[in-house]
């Protein structure tokens, strides 16, 4: 079996048992278009025969290394995520997820590096990834690291009111202060109430209502 590229031989290979036959090459320069054949030149059982035509564009191979700094952070802590995409095409946008679902940012490709920050992690452990969609030249990749978040959680506290704003009723409150206080037997105090002797009631009253007498 002999396969081409256009009219370029790239190589011959003997069938082996299961009618198969391979060929190793590679393509440049990354974006070229090629039209790659196999031909079959028969023998005593089969006749010859030619493929249909397989297009190729060929690519340069990407991967990608994602880090994270601080790991582990702390709660609040913002943490740097830098995304190195080898052979990536500078200006393509790469897409940083958090646990699958939140994008972190989408930003583009410079020199095989990228990267965004947030603070805005809960305490656990989180999976960033971070996708690399491929161009014309360029193969898809993606990568992903595990973060650690340590620290105590923050809780929220508010405040309401039933009534707001609050209506303005007359009130009488009254606060009775005991106290003792050693008065002459002859106190005339002592003559007219004998019973309020060292316990006097103090009274106070509110909102324009007169207090006790």
């Amino acid at each position: 079996m002999t396969f081409f590229d256009g009219g370029s031989n790239l190589g011959t290979s003997s069938v082996d048992g299961n009618g198969n036959a391979f060929v190793f090459t590679t393509f440049a320069p990354a974006g070229s278009s090629h039209a790659i054949t196999a031909q079959y030149s028969g023998d005593s059982n089969f006749l010859g025969s030619t493929s249909s035509t397989l297009s190729l564009v060929a690519k340069n191979y990407t991967s990608a290394f994602l880090s994270s700094s601080p790991n582990p952070s702390v709660f609040g802590q913002s943490v740097t995520f830098n995304a190195s995409i080898f052979f990536g095409a500078d200006g393509v946008p790469v897409n940083f997820v958090l646990d699958g679902s939140t994008s972190l940012g989408t930003p583009a490709l410079s020199s095989e590096q990228a990267s965004v920050a947030t603070s805005s992690l809960t305490k656990g452990l989180h999976t960033i990834t971070v996708s690399y969609p491929g161009d014309a030249t360029t193969t898809p990749t993606t990568g992903f690291v595990i973060q650690n978040v340590t620290g105590t959680t923050p809780s929220n506290t508010s405040i309401s009111s039933s009534q707001n704003p609050a209506g303005v009723e007359g009130t009488c409150s009254t606060w009775r202060t005991p106290f003792r206080k050693r008065l002459p037997l002859n106190d005339s105090r002592y003559l007219r109430n004998p019973s309020s002797a060292g316990r006097p009631e103090i009274t106070a009253a509110a909102n324009g209502v007169s207090p006790r007498r």
